[in-house]
């Protein structure tokens, strides 16, 4: 696969997002757990709510990306192969 194509695009872009669901999961388990515990860890919580993020925007980002080859693409080949007229012949 090459970095710039489709595949890799929709590959890394899906890594990313997974890996930002992970991180909030992560997050909203240990804020469920800590809160029966008592103790807040404010800072911990804070950086995975903005790693998540992070990783889920870059993720969707890249997706967008590489749909927006497809749609590049699609207009392309519309100059070239027009859509025929129907004809309706009763």
């Amino acid at each position: 696969m090459r970095p710039g194509s489709l595949r890799w695009r929709l590959l890394i872009g899906s890594l990313l997002w997974t890996a930002g669901l992970v991180v909030v999961v992560n997050w909203l388990s240990l804020a469920v757990i800590l809160r029966h515990a008592g103790s807040r860890p404010i800072l911990h919580v804070s950086a995975m709510v903005l790693l998540a993020v992070g990783c889920m925007v870059v993720g969707l980002m890249e997706i967008r990306r590489g749909v927006s080859s497809l749609r590049r693409l699609r207009a392309r080949l519309a100059l070239v192969w027009p859509k025929p007229a129907i004809s309706r012949t009763a």
